[in-house]
Parts: structure tokens; sequence; C-alpha cells
């Protein structure tokens, strides 16, 4: 897992232990689901935080089969609207992206 953040002292308005849930099933994913390395980047985007989970393809979600397909990423989604943000997945180029989008916390 290789981290990279970009966020210095950035705090997002979430619950702890729903984020925390949320990122961790995104991570689990891409060991599971993915190949080669997980990328773990947290950026900021104007009002905006932006955590990302990357890999290198491997087996679609859709296209798995079996008990609890998806959930996961159901579980993900749901934490992160919660906080009034939201989650995207993106595959493209060998290269799937699962990004948590949360506002910023105001200072």
């Amino acid at each position: 897992l290789e981290l990279r953040s970009e966020l210095g002292s950035t705090t997002v308005r979430a619950d702890s232990r729903r984020l925390a849930q949320a990122l961790g099933n995104l991570v689990a994913n891409a060991v599971e689901h993915g190949a080669g390395a997980v990328e773990l980047r947290g950026r900021r985007r104007g009002d905006w935080v932006v955590l990302e989970v990357r890999d290198q393809g491997g087996r679609d979600a859709a296209g798995r089969t079996g008990k609890g397909r998806g959930r996961g990423l159901q579980i993900a989604g749901s934490a992160v609207e919660e906080a009034g943000g939201r989650l995207t997945v993106q595959r493209a180029e060998g290269e799937t992206v699962a990004a948590l989008e949360l506002p910023a916390a105001e200072r």
C-alpha cells in the first residue's frame, strides 16, 4: 500500500467510524479484486477533500459473482452520502480509481 497526501492539516465533516469503514472497504476491495500495487491518495479540490484508492484493475466488480457482491461499495457509498459527499468508481486503461469526495471542514 502506497500513501500519498497533499492534505496537510485538512479535516473533513464526517463520522470518523463511518469514514474509516468506507475507506477500509475500498482498500480491501482493491487488494482483493485489483492487481498490482494499491495507492491511497489524499488531496484538496476547492471546498472538497478527495481520498482516492487506486489499483491496476484486475477483475471487474460488475463481473464478480457470489454472495456479498458489491456490498463493501454500497456501505462505503452510504457512509459518504451521510457526510454530504459522494463515492465514484472509474475504470479506464487498466486502472480502477475509487474516490471518496467529502466536504472540507471550515477552520
